[in-house]
């Protein structure tokens, strides 16, 4: 998936050092956690990113222009049980989880935004599952392409009445006919 990056992200990126840490954001039912990969606490658009240790890790992942299903994981360690208690407690169930990359502790490059799959405890860290991007959550389960289901949720759509007179058809994309 191509970006636009500012210049200053691109002067970020080429320097022979960089330091890099993960901004995160977990949207609950009563409020937004922020929490900070790097050794100090972060301020971003107004909100406060703590850095107390309690994020171990992030699944690897790769960004490509097709669609991906991958799930992503986020570990906290046991550093803040408190954390654990109010994590657990919390609806995060669906929520919005947004991962971003700070670099230099200077520019923010946005990753990716996903929703919370679901929240467990494993070998004393909290693992939280993100589901992918990707997934359409308001698509009804059981929905198929095809005119009869289409007609079940809305009546007076013959769109796909039409789509078994295309299947054979050469269809010109751009460029000489």
């Amino acid at each position: 998936m191509p970006r636009n990056l500012s210049a200053a992200q691109l002067i970020e990126l080429n320097k022979t050092t960089i330091i890099f840490s993960y901004l995160i954001s977990l949207e609950s039912s009563a409020t937004t956690r922020f929490y900070h990969t790097g050794p100090d606490n972060y301020s971003y658009l107004g909100n406060n990113y703590i850095a107390d240790g309690n994020v171990l890790s992030i699944s690897d992942f790769e960004e490509n222009t097709g669609l991906s299903f991958n799930t992503q994981r986020l570990i906290l360690s046991g550093a803040n049980i408190s954390n654990y208690q109010i994590l657990l407690t919390e609806q995060l169930t669906n929520r919005k989880c947004e991962i971003l990359l700070l670099l230099n502790n200077a520019e923010v490059i946005p990753l990716i935004t996903q929703r919370i799959q679901s929240i467990n405890i494993v070998d004393d860290d909290l693992v939280i599952e993100l589901e992918s991007q990707w997934q359409n959550y308001n698509y009804p389960q059981g929905r198929t392409n095809t005119i009869e289901s289409q007609q079940r949720f809305f009546p007076n759509d013959f769109g796909f009445s039409f789509s078994a007179d295309l299947e054979d058809k050469k269809l010109q994309w751009g460029g000489d006919s």
